[in-house]
């Protein structure tokens, strides 16, 4: 692949990444074992690649899907809850709704700041 298709992949990538919505609330138990050093801190990015790396098909994580929301830019979604929730179970899709609202709030205002920028660059 040349230098030119790569670079337009990377900006196809991210303008599906832009334009595109995820939210997946997942329940199950998360043992960590690491071997942090007193002076070390805990790296919530690294840790966040690293489960998700085991979230797939056949990985060695085990999770319980609860709720999941995809949503395309131009609006088409889909939505996924637990049939026969427990009460336990209510107030996590109830966060989960919240934070797809968030998520859809933060979107707009990156496209707004970028659309801003833009608008910046092109003054006459």
């Amino acid at each position: 692949m040349g230098k030119i298709s790569e670079i337009a992949q990377d900006i196809l990538d991210g303008i599906t990444d832009l334009t595109t919505l995820d939210v997946v609330t997942i329940t199950g138990t998360i043992n960590i074992t690491s071997s942090i050093e007193e002076d070390d801190t805990l790296d919530f990015q690294k840790l966040h690649k690293n489960l998700m790396s085991e979230v797939k098909v056949g990985g060695a994580a085990q999770f319980n899907v609860l709720a999941l929301t995809h949503i395309e830019i131009d609006c088409d979604s889909t939505n996924f809850v637990k049939s026969n929730l427990s009460g336990e179970e209510m107030p996590l899709v109830t966060a989960h709704n919240e934070m797809v609202k968030t998520a859809q709030e933060t979107r707009i205002g990156i496209v707004k700041m970028l659309g801003d920028l833009i608008k910046l660059g092109i003054r006459p």
